[in-house]
């Protein structure tokens, strides 16, 4: 069979083409052995670019992952697909599973889709869980099927390109309000040390300087990640990666920190959220300010880069207390910092607030995309859509605009084309609207 697996445009600012999509190519690597199987990033292709492809290549088969904020694109490929009579087409990802969603001609697969998909391929029915117990009995992603080569990873951050990405694990034991957790589950499956180190060096043999690690909780066994790092500094790879999806501020001690920098992480990002206790409760993050200044603070004196992730109008917040977020993100001895809209996605704790009604007023549930500023919802009496607007320039122009920060990156040597970026950067957020 001909297999066509595709991963819609989000369209967006900054969020298409920023790295290789494990998902497809796992599931190219592992549910299509025997098949003739292309995996597309519509990040670099029109419409007619893809309807062009399914002319020629004439798939038997069209695989769309979906996220929520792809779901508009992957209509317009639904729709494209649809125009050859003998093509199947099946879903699967984040916002399917999370909206149990059912379409007319169209295959659905929530979930992990490895073993569901293969069974569903070779006409068998899909296992009622398609849940990989023992991670490395994948296949390695095949990453070589996309053009891993065009990918920006983080350009206002820095990244050396071309990067690579790495999944070491998959779950996630934290009940964030705001996350969804039924793709992959609270339980933690890990690779091993061995799987991940030779992930490592395939980046490195295809000519990646850079690795991001994409786990949601990659620090939470420690001396898993010492051990991991214990064998990269054996192989002196040369290689430079980071953890800039985040990593849990209560797990990042000092000499973890120290242990994953000699192994060439020089960047992590906290998701610290709240300048206020009583937000961070609310919203079930399970953690203590003094812990972020504590991770925060480990990770400098470790000689990392450090981000932080913040968020504006969950439904906890006041004006003080979003304005308590920002006095924290400029406190914190942070490199760079993000702050995102609560966005309320399907399947998460955050969605069944805002649709339960008052004191919550939805605005709007019209294609949630946290990176397009957005404001899906607010409450009367404590903030208002234009609070949330305003406050979040405020946030940037606060933020980038100090002194002291471009001060800091000074002394630690940036170099020119580093300090172009962050200008590029701080330009884009200060002139949006």
């Amino acid at each position: 069979m001909n297999i066509l697996l595709v991963n819609p445009r989000v369209g967006s600012f900054g969020s298409d083409g920023l790295f290789p999509h494990t998902g497809l190519c796992s599931l190219a690597a592992n549910s299509c052995k025997g098949h003739d199987v292309r995996v597309v990033d519509m990040a670099f292709h029109t419409n007619d670019e893809f309807a062009a492809l399914v002319e020629s290549f004439a798939p038997d088969v069209v695989g769309i992952t979906t996220t929520t904020p792809g779901m508009t694109n992957a209509g317009e490929l639904i729709g494209i697909a649809s125009r050859k009579p003998r093509t199947r087409i099946v879903l699967g990802g984040a916002h399917i599973t999370a909206e149990n969603a059912r379409a007319d001609g169209v295959a659905v697969i929530p979930g992990e889709g490895e073993l569901a998909f293969q069974a569903w391929l070779e006409g068998r029915t899909p296992p009622a869980s398609g849940v990989v117990q023992d991670l490395d009995t994948l296949a390695p992603p095949a990453y070589d099927l996309l053009p891993w080569q065009r990918y920006k990873g983080q350009p206002i951050l820095g990244n050396r390109v071309p990067i690579g990405v790495i999944s070491t694990s998959r779950g996630c034991p934290y009940k964030c309000a705001f996350c969804y957790k039924a793709m992959f589950g609270t339980k933690i499956r890990y690779h091993s040390v061995e799987y991940i180190v030779e992930e490592f060096r395939r980046w490195k043999q295809r000519g990646a300087r850079e690795v991001t690690i994409t786990d949601d909780a990659f620090t939470t066994n420690a001396a898993r990640v010492s051990a991991i790092c214990d064998k990269l500094q054996q192989l002196q790879l040369g290689l430079a990666w980071n953890c800039s999806n985040g990593i849990r501020a209560n797990t990042a001690s000092v000499e973890l920190l120290r242990t994953m920098r000699k192994a060439g992480c020089y960047r992590v990002a906290f998701g610290i959220e709240s300048g206020s206790q009583r937000v961070l409760d609310s919203l079930g993050k399970n953690l203590s300010l003094d812990k972020v200044w504590w991770a925060v603070e480990n990770a400098h004196a470790a000689g990392m880069e450090v981000v932080g992730f913040f968020i504006l109008g969950l439904p906890w917040d006041t004006v003080e207390t979003m304005e308590q977020t920002i006095d924290l993100a400029c406190k914190l001895p942070l490199d760079w910092a993000q702050f995102s809209v609560a966005t309320p996605y399907p399947g998460t704790e955050l969605k069944a607030i805002v649709d339960g009604g008052p004191p919550v007023r939805k605005l709007s549930d019209e294609r949630f995309n946290i990176y397009d500023g957005d404001i899906y919802f607010d409450v009367p009496g404590a903030f208002t859509a234009d609070d949330i607007r305003r406050l979040k320039q405020a946030a940037y122009r606060r933020f980038y605009l100090r002194p002291t920060l471009l001060g800091r990156k000074m002394l630690r040597g940036t170099t020119y084309r580093s300090l172009m970026r962050y200008a590029a950067g701080a330009k884009t957020f200060l002139m949006s609207k």
